[in-house]
């Protein structure tokens, strides 16, 4: 059984002292043994033989004990996407081990012989349920690679690693790409996850194409008639993120997610509140959409996190709230148009 080294995540730490506001970035790097069996079940003689192999990966996936220091609690679920990693033309499988916070992720590949290979080491995807800290996987178009993207939800500017298979480990390959979250990234293509369940994936290794979540369609020049246009970054925060430590009004949980557009610049805008009334604010955040009990909107709004994209809303379709609910006042908008 080898040691399986986590790569870093970015936590941000905020405090106060004599009414000086203090951010303190701490990276934590985890080493750590796993708990999976080295060798996965060899694939059957017959068929498309990275197929099977595969296959076999998802029907015995590896696992880990919790680790609370570096926020891991699996869920006892796993997930996978079909990627191009390795610059081969053998399509390659990311195995995504899931955890309430953040999920490890390792890379599958086969070589010339058709023998399986797994990284020893782990990437990091998911989102820290305070602080901030957030971490996404995204393919390369080129098949150079995967990259880590880490940034921190109330923060515009994150780091880009792109990490290569070289043996059995993932090397990172030159420096992080520091970005400004302006738009869809060089050589950055969304990575879409199934659960390890579904085996329909699989049918990339016969010759189709890996999925990819649907793309935003390209901004118009301007927003079509009678439609409101609304530019920002799209942002995913926790229950204590969007009231800033304080109480939930409503006891919602610190699991819950909370999807909302960071404008570019403060916007007027005039909306009903009820169906009797308006109200016109000055907006600097608008609400999306949520993860909780009631609603999950995460596979429209989580691919885009970190992302600047243009909505165009029917002001039908938006409104400020006449409860409490969270976002508490937030301009809530729904079925925009998305552009960017």
């Amino acid at each position: 059984m080898r040691p399986v080294l986590g790569l870093a995540t970015v936590l941000l730490l905020t405090g106060c002292s004599a009414g000086n506001e203090q951010a303190i970035v701490e990276t934590v790097v985890v080493t750590e043994t796993a708990a999976a069996a080295d060798a996965a079940p060899q694939p059957e003689q017959n068929g498309d033989h990275t197929a099977d192999a595969y296959r076999g990966v998802l029907q015995n996936p590896p696992t880990y004990p919790e680790d609370r220091m570096s926020r891991f609690h699996p869920t006892g679920s796993w997930s996978y996407a079909i990627v191009e990693a390795t610059g081969d033309h053998r399509p390659d499988m990311l195995l995504r081990i899931d955890g309430t916070e953040f999920s490890r992720v390792h890379l599958y590949s086969t070589d010339a012989d058709g023998q399986l290979i797994r990284s020893t080491d782990y990437l990091v995807d998911g989102a820290a349920g305070a602080g901030g800290s957030r971490a996404r996987l995204e393919a390369s178009r080129s098949g150079a690679g995967v990259y880590q993207v880490d940034y921190v939800s109330t923060q515009r500017e994150g780091t880009s690693t792109l990490y290569r298979l070289t043996g059995t480990s993932l090397v990172s390959v030159g420096e992080p790409t520091v970005f400004e979250a302006l738009g869809a990234l060089p050589d950055h293509q969304t990575i879409t996850w199934l659960p390890s369940t579904d085996h329909s994936g699989l049918a990339a290794l016969r010759g189709a194409t890996p999925a990819a979540a649907p793309a935003p369609t390209s901004p118009q020049s301007g927003p079509a008639a009678g439609m409101v246009r609304f530019t920002g970054v799209v942002a995913e925060k926790s229950t204590s993120e969007m009231t800033g430590g304080e109480p939930s009004p409503n006891g919602e949980p610190e699991s819950n997610r909370y999807y909302t557009l960071l404008l570019d610049a403060p916007q007027e805008v005039t909306a009903s509140q009820g169906p009797w009334s308006e109200r016109t604010e000055t907006v600097s955040e608008i609400s999306l959409g949520e993860r909780s009990e009631y609603s999950d909107d995460s596979a429209t709004w989580r691919p885009l996190v970190g992302r600047r994209v243009a909505l165009d809303v029917d002001p039908a379709d938006m409104g400020y709230p006449t409860d409490a609910g969270m976002p508490v006042g937030m301009l809530r908008v729904w079925d925009p148009v998305v552009s960017g």
